[in-house]
């Protein structure tokens, strides 16, 4: 049955997912890492991998616990872990901090991802699922897009933690 919230969720899930796809701004920051932190740049891919592959097991898994406890129970707490995560990874003293932050990011990423399409899905009447879900995509498109000229600017003004 369609909630009568269904603006809202379509809006907070759409936001949340663009939140997550804002990750993009992480490539940009590759040099800035591997300087801070003096390692080697191969070195420094482990910041990607540490993410999708612990977000890629997650939004599987998150998908399959929001079925069970509720999908905006799932998708808030990967929000709140995803803001754990941008914190810690902020703060990050060490290169090995930084992964552990990623592989906390990659925890709450993965729940946003596996539970957005089910929170809009259950939340607009069926003729309007299409439009809603292609709402979705765009709000991520935007976050994988502006991630990287976001990350420009954050970088170059504030250094790589920003």
């Amino acid at each position: 049955m369609p909630c009568h919230h269904t603006p809202m969720i379509r809006w907070a899930a759409a936001a949340g997912a663009c939140l997550v796809s804002l990750d993009s701004t992480m490539n940009i920051a590759f040099p800035a890492i591997a300087a801070a932190f003096a390692v080697e740049p191969e070195r420094v891919r482990w910041v990607i991998i540490a993410y999708v592959l612990v977000y890629a097991l997650t939004a599987l898994a998150g998908g399959a616990l929001a079925d069970r406890v509720g999908h905006g129970r799932v998708f808030r707490a990967g929000l709140a872990l995803s803001v754990v995560a941008f914190v810690m990874g902020a703060l990050a003293p060490t290169f090995g901090w930084l992964l552990a932050a990623r592989v906390v990011q990659g925890l709450g990423g993965g729940c946003v991802y596996g539970t957005a399409p089910g929170l809009v899905t259950l939340g607009v009447p069926a003729a309007a699922r299409g439009r809603a879900l292609g709402f979705l995509g765009a709000a991520m498109g935007l976050g994988f897009s502006a991630g990287p000229v976001i990350a420009g600017v954050l970088v170059d003004a504030f250094g790589w933690p920003a």
